[in-house]
């Protein structure tokens, strides 16, 4: 999930992730305030996953210049704690989904 009307979020950068053949689901709160502003990136197979969670913006600058503070995590999803926390990423973003389908 991407926002969309922050002002930061380049044409450029949602190509470059369909072009990953991400699921990709867009966030436009309809304003300049309150935008859409989380930092999750998660990715995954059936056995492992990786997440990083921080205050990067999925930007050139915000992941490769700017002093932010990430954590990147390693999960096994065969471990059921690992496998939780994974699952209660797409929960979240799945409910956010479905609370806001526009």
């Amino acid at each position: 999930m991407v926002g969309i009307r922050n002002g930061v979020t380049s044409a450029q950068g949602l190509i470059a992730l369909l072009a990953c053949k991400l699921k990709l689901f867009v966030v436009d709160t309809g304003a300049t305030s309150p935008i859409f502003h989380p930092k999750i990136y998660l990715g995954g197979n059936d056995t492992t996953a990786c997440a990083i969670i921080g205050s990067a913006n999925l930007t050139y600058t915000g992941l490769n210049y700017n002093i932010e503070g990430s954590t990147f995590l390693d999960l096994n999803r065969k471990e059921p704690k690992d496998e939780e926390f994974y699952q209660d990423i797409i929960a979240a973003f799945d409910k956010l989904q479905h609370n806001h389908p526009e």
